[in-house]
Parts: structure tokens; sequence; C-alpha cells
């Protein structure tokens, strides 16, 4: 079994820090101050972390991560949640159809054979009919030996109009 990303590749997020300075310039670096006593470096260092955990979930779909570089906003540079949003607006890859695989003919003509054997011609209501008398005169029990459900019951009832009241029979 598989154990879950914890981080994408280091090399993943300056590649993507890489392309928000291209496009943001000095704008990008801006929305990170440094803190007094920390030097620049160890800041970014680590920002990148936290960047590499917050976009873990998508090392297993580097796609999303390419859509929301091609997709960037114009107007201002995307912190981490902003970015993160922009991958997951990648749309869904459209799913390959398989072939379906052809029937095969001996089989499709045995079922055939099996429907028509059960076909019972004029009748409609037959198999309820025969419910109802499995119901009435065998105690509810069907030929299998299973008993006749609530919704066995209510169907033939109604289907057979045995529901109305005796002044409309």
């Amino acid at each position: 079994m598989s154990q879950p990303v914890s981080s994408l590749p280091e090399a993943w997020v300056r590649r993507i820090w890489d392309a928000m300075r291209a496009t943001y310039g000095a704008a990008f670096d801006r929305q990170w101050e440094c803190p007094v006593g920390v030097t620049p470096e160890a800041h970014v260092q680590s920002l990148m972390e936290v960047w590499s955990r917050g976009l873990a979930q998508f090392q297993q779909n580097p796609n999303a991560i390419a859509f929301a570089l091609d997709n960037l906003p114009e107007d201002f540079p995307p912190n981490l949640p902003q970015f993160r949003a922009l991958c997951n607006r990648r749309p869904d890859m459209p799913h390959i159809a398989l072939n379906r695989p052809k029937a095969d003919p001996e089989r499709v003509a045995r079922e055939i054979a099996k429907i028509r054997a059960n076909f019972r011609p004029g009748d409609r209501l037959a198999p309820l009919r025969e419910l109802h008398d499995r119901d009435v005169n065998h105690g509810g029990i069907m030929a299998n030996g299973k008993p006749i459900t609530l919704a066995q019951r209510q169907t033939y009832r109604q289907a057979l109009k045995l529901d109305r009241p005796e002044s409309e029979q």
C-alpha cells in the first residue's frame, strides 16, 4: 500500500516560484515580508516548504499545477490558497471510451430463447393474478418457497384493482 504524499519535490516548488517571479516580478517577492532576525534565504526556504506541503495533493496530478501556471491572474500574484484553488480548477480530462465488446451470438440466442419461453401473449396481468392466487390459496408463499412481500402484495392489489371499496367492484 502506498504512503500518502506529504510534500512536493523541492524542484517543483522552485519552478513554481520561478514562474511566479517571471510573471509578477518584485510584486511576488513583496508579499513575503521577511521577519526581523531571519535571513531572506532562510525565510524563502521556510515559505517554499509551506508551499511544498500545501501543494502535496497535486504530486500525482502535475497537470493541475501546469494548468494553474498557465492561468495565473493578471492583476496580482496568488498566495498559496489562491494557487491551490487555481490548481483545483483544472478541467477533468476526457475519459477514453473503450470499444464495446462484440456480443457472443450464441449467448444472445440463448438469452432470447429464455425470454421467449417465459413470454405469455395475451393477459399481461397473468403474473400478478398468479401472485394473488399464491397469496390467497397458498398462504402467501411463492412457488420458490419465499414469502410474498408487502411490496408485491401492494403491487398486485393495485394492478388488479383489489383495493377498491366493495360497492365499486
